[in-house]
């Protein structure tokens, strides 16, 4: 590293923690049996849903606050804030009910796009 990027070391291990999140995200979402076992199927559900939640939090930060010296690495960092971002939008809006049970307009055009 850079002498330069020495004062960003904290804002570069938060990308790295919500980075290491994620990936226990995409464990956690194939409900492990051994886990499930151990602290209950709803227990496993929150943790995911808390740690996808911090994660996404931490890599705002990372995303937001971080200086890059590189016009790729900008552009690359940004394609994945919004992935992510992207991917917890199709999360609530498919997978769970927090928007459809109460607006049906959004459980219609759930409806219509689960075809696809």
């Amino acid at each position: 590293m850079l002498t330069s990027s020495i004062n960003q070391l904290f804002l570069i291990d938060i990308g790295v923690i919500a980075y290491s999140w994620w990936l226990f995200e995409v464990y956690l979402s194939l409900r492990p049996r051994w886990l499930d076992q151990l602290i209950g199927l709803p227990a496993l559900y929150f943790v995911h849903s808390f740690l996808g939640i911090g994660a996404l939090l931490l890599g705002f930060i990372h995303w937001h606050y971080l200086l890059s010296m590189d016009q790729w690495i900008t552009l690359s960092g940004e394609a994945a804030w919004y992935m992510a971002f992207g991917v917890a939008l199709y999360s609530i809006f498919f997978m769970s009910g927090w928007i459809v049970d109460h607006f049906k307009i959004a459980n219609d055009i759930k409806r219509k796009l689960q075809v696809f």
